[in-house]
């Protein structure tokens, strides 16, 4: 039962994404799981061999990896995503302010299996640490695919040291990142 659960898990989280997943189950019988948005099917592989025949577990969040830039033309960067923890890590470059410096994130993705009739998504965080500037900027959103565009979603606060104002230490706004 725990695998069923796993592999619908890895299913939804495809099926956000845009692409179908095809798995084998334990009786042999293969099964689709179809993006009902497009009617399209796309054969990605929730688990694949490996050397010697055995079965191992792909990385479901492999899809975040890679370039997306926002509104105003940052790049976050996701080089990697740990299968294992949802653990995200890789870079980001603002054209303002920090110049075209690229500074170190870390982060979170997480998912749930769907619920019917409810607004699913994959859910992500990240921070960055913006080095001798002294500021530290953190997002929290959402990942979401529609008509063959993925974008994250995210409201971001960035929280600096020094301020001319007691009150301005925290800023805040809204980023939509499209993946490249």
């Amino acid at each position: 039962m725990k695998k069923t659960s796993l592999l619908v898990s890895l299913a939804f989280l495809l099926v956000v994404t845009g692409e179908a997943l095809s798995f084998q189950l334990n009786s042999g019988e293969t099964s689709k799981v179809q993006d009902r948005r497009e009617n399209s099917r796309v054969a990605v592989s929730a688990k694949k061999p490996s050397k010697g025949g055995k079965v191992t577990q792909t990385n479901p969040f492999a899809n975040l990896v890679g370039t997306w830039t926002n509104q105003l033309g940052s790049t976050l960067n996701i080089t990697a995503v740990d299968a294992n923890t949802g653990q995200i890590t890789g870079n980001y470059k603002s054209p303002s302010g920090a110049g075209q410096t690229e500074f170190p994130l870390i982060g979170w993705v997480n998912t749930k299996a769907p619920v019917q009739g409810k607004d699913n998504v994959t859910v992500v965080s990240f921070s960055v640490r913006w080095g001798s500037i002294g500021s530290i900027t953190t997002w929290a959103g959402y990942i979401r695919a529609a008509n063959n565009v993925t974008t994250l979603t995210a409201q971001w606060f960035l929280t600096r040291p020094i301020s001319d104002f007691p009150w301005d230490h925290i800023l805040t706004n809204q980023d939509v990142f499209t993946k490249n």
